[in-house]
Protein backbone atom coordinates (compact mmCIF):
# COMPACT_ATOMS: atom_id res chain seq x y z
CA UNK A 1 0.00 0.00 0.00
CA UNK A 2 1.16 3.71 -0.66
CA UNK A 3 0.49 6.49 1.56
CA UNK A 4 1.39 9.75 2.77
CA UNK A 5 4.41 9.50 5.04
CA UNK A 6 4.34 10.67 8.73
CA UNK A 7 6.43 12.88 10.26
CA UNK A 8 7.46 10.37 13.13
CA UNK A 9 8.34 8.09 10.10
CA UNK A 10 11.25 10.18 9.01
CA UNK A 11 14.29 7.86 10.70
CA UNK A 12 12.75 5.23 8.87
CA UNK A 13 13.42 7.21 5.89
CA UNK A 14 17.02 7.63 6.16
CA UNK A 15 17.33 4.11 7.42
CA UNK A 16 15.77 2.91 3.78
CA UNK A 17 17.64 5.12 2.00
CA UNK A 18 21.04 4.15 3.79
CA UNK A 19 20.48 0.53 2.97
CA UNK A 20 19.06 1.02 -0.53
CA UNK A 21 22.63 3.27 -1.48
CA UNK A 22 24.62 0.13 -0.64
CA UNK A 23 23.32 -1.05 -3.99
CA UNK A 24 25.79 1.86 -5.35
CA UNK A 25 28.55 -0.39 -3.96
CA UNK A 26 31.33 -1.11 -6.10
CA UNK A 27 29.64 0.86 -9.13
CA UNK A 28 31.07 4.44 -10.41
CA UNK A 29 28.16 5.87 -7.73
CA UNK A 30 29.84 4.53 -4.73
CA UNK A 31 30.15 7.98 -3.19
CA UNK A 32 26.78 8.45 -2.99
CA UNK A 33 26.80 6.68 0.43
CA UNK A 34 28.72 9.54 2.01
CA UNK A 35 26.60 12.19 0.83
CA UNK A 36 24.18 13.80 3.27
CA UNK A 37 20.79 12.21 2.94
CA UNK A 38 18.32 13.78 0.53
CA UNK A 39 15.06 12.30 2.88
CA UNK A 40 13.54 15.23 4.85
CA UNK A 41 15.51 14.28 8.16
CA UNK A 42 13.03 16.59 10.50
CA UNK A 43 10.04 17.53 8.84
CA UNK A 44 8.43 17.60 5.45
CA UNK A 45 7.84 21.20 3.89
CA UNK A 46 4.68 21.71 3.27
CA UNK A 47 4.89 22.10 -0.93
CA UNK A 48 6.92 18.51 -0.61
CA UNK A 49 5.22 15.30 -1.07
CA UNK A 50 6.35 11.77 0.27
CA UNK A 51 4.66 9.00 -0.15
CA UNK A 52 5.87 5.42 1.43
CA UNK A 53 5.17 2.06 0.57
CA UNK A 54 4.52 0.12 3.47
CA UNK A 55 3.87 -3.47 4.27
CA UNK A 56 1.30 -5.53 5.89
CA UNK A 57 2.16 -4.11 9.55
CA UNK A 58 1.84 -0.36 8.42
CA UNK A 59 6.10 0.01 8.22
CA UNK A 60 7.54 1.85 5.40
CA UNK A 61 9.76 -0.01 3.32
CA UNK A 62 10.16 2.39 0.52
CA UNK A 63 9.63 5.92 -0.02
CA UNK A 64 9.31 8.71 -3.02
CA UNK A 65 10.08 12.31 -2.54
CA UNK A 66 9.12 14.93 -4.74
CA UNK A 67 8.20 18.92 -5.55
CA UNK A 68 6.39 21.00 -7.49
CA UNK A 69 8.59 23.41 -9.94
CA UNK A 70 7.30 25.82 -12.86
CA UNK A 71 4.39 23.06 -13.55
CA UNK A 72 6.18 20.27 -13.00
CA UNK A 73 6.71 17.41 -10.50
CA UNK A 74 9.72 16.62 -9.89
CA UNK A 75 10.92 13.62 -8.26
CA UNK A 76 13.53 14.46 -5.90
CA UNK A 77 14.21 10.69 -4.33
CA UNK A 78 12.69 7.36 -4.60
CA UNK A 79 14.77 4.73 -2.30
CA UNK A 80 13.22 0.96 -1.82
CA UNK A 81 14.69 -1.22 1.23
CA UNK A 82 16.94 -3.75 -0.14
CA UNK A 83 14.27 -6.37 1.53
CA UNK A 84 11.81 -5.23 -0.01
CA UNK A 85 13.05 -4.95 -3.47
CA UNK A 86 11.78 -6.50 -6.91
CA UNK A 87 8.28 -6.49 -5.42
CA UNK A 88 7.13 -3.28 -7.41
CA UNK A 89 7.29 -0.56 -4.56
CA UNK A 90 8.96 1.46 -6.57
CA UNK A 91 6.70 1.36 -9.74
CA UNK A 92 3.66 1.75 -7.33
CA UNK A 93 5.41 5.02 -5.74
CA UNK A 94 6.25 6.46 -9.11
CA UNK A 95 2.84 5.50 -10.11
CA UNK A 96 1.03 7.88 -7.41
CA UNK A 97 3.57 10.41 -8.06
CA UNK A 98 2.22 10.04 -11.77
CA UNK A 99 -1.79 10.37 -10.79
CA UNK A 100 -1.18 13.24 -8.40
CA UNK A 101 0.40 14.91 -11.07
CA UNK A 102 -2.45 14.51 -13.42
CA UNK A 103 -5.18 14.99 -10.27
CA UNK A 104 -3.05 18.42 -9.73
CA UNK A 105 -2.85 19.55 -13.20
CA UNK A 106 1.28 19.39 -13.98
CA UNK A 107 2.24 19.36 -17.24
CA UNK A 108 5.13 17.04 -16.86
CA UNK A 109 6.89 14.08 -13.88
CA UNK A 110 11.11 14.46 -14.47
CA UNK A 111 14.20 13.12 -12.26
CA UNK A 112 17.33 12.88 -12.66
CA UNK A 113 19.34 9.81 -12.82
CA UNK A 114 22.14 7.49 -14.03
CA UNK A 115 21.93 6.42 -17.67
CA UNK A 116 23.88 2.92 -17.15
CA UNK A 117 23.14 1.54 -13.82
CA UNK A 118 19.53 -0.76 -14.59
CA UNK A 119 18.12 0.54 -11.49
CA UNK A 120 18.36 3.76 -12.25
CA UNK A 121 17.98 4.98 -16.13
CA UNK A 122 16.87 1.65 -17.81
CA UNK A 123 14.28 1.19 -15.31
CA UNK A 124 12.62 4.59 -15.54
CA UNK A 125 12.68 3.97 -19.13
CA UNK A 126 10.50 1.30 -18.53
CA UNK A 127 8.30 3.07 -16.66
CA UNK A 128 7.74 5.52 -19.94
CA UNK A 129 10.20 8.10 -19.30
CA UNK A 130 12.28 9.29 -21.50
CA UNK A 131 16.18 11.34 -21.51
CA UNK A 132 15.12 15.56 -22.24
CA UNK A 133 18.06 17.15 -24.03
CA UNK A 134 19.93 20.20 -23.15
CA UNK A 135 17.37 21.77 -25.26
CA UNK A 136 13.82 19.90 -23.83
CA UNK A 137 14.87 20.66 -20.06
CA UNK A 138 13.68 23.66 -18.23
CA UNK A 139 16.85 25.91 -16.99
CA UNK A 140 15.94 24.60 -13.35
CA UNK A 141 16.71 21.14 -14.23
CA UNK A 142 19.20 21.90 -15.95
CA UNK A 143 20.47 24.10 -12.75
CA UNK A 144 19.76 20.53 -10.69
CA UNK A 145 21.36 18.57 -13.01
CA UNK A 146 24.67 21.26 -12.68
CA UNK A 147 24.37 20.99 -9.03
CA UNK A 148 24.23 17.23 -9.22
CA UNK A 149 27.84 17.52 -10.89
CA UNK A 150 29.36 19.67 -8.42
CA UNK A 151 28.49 17.11 -5.78
CA UNK A 152 30.46 14.70 -7.69
CA UNK A 153 27.82 12.82 -10.35
CA UNK A 154 29.74 12.41 -13.80
CA UNK A 155 28.04 14.61 -15.99
CA UNK A 156 28.49 12.09 -19.11
CA UNK A 157 26.30 9.49 -16.76
CA UNK A 158 23.71 11.60 -15.50
CA UNK A 159 20.38 12.53 -17.17
CA UNK A 160 17.20 14.33 -17.04
CA UNK A 161 13.77 12.02 -17.73
CA UNK A 162 10.21 12.69 -17.87
CA UNK A 163 7.09 12.22 -19.12
CA UNK A 164 3.45 13.22 -19.25
CA UNK A 165 1.40 12.08 -15.89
Amino acid sequence: MIRPARPDELPRLAEIEDAAEERFAGTHMAFVRDLPHSAPAHSIPPHVKVWVSVDADDVAQGFLEAEPIEGWLHILEVSVHPAAQRQGRARALVETALSHARAEGLAMVSLTTDRELPFNGPMYARMGFSELTAVQAPPWLAAILAQEAEHGFDPALRMAMARRP
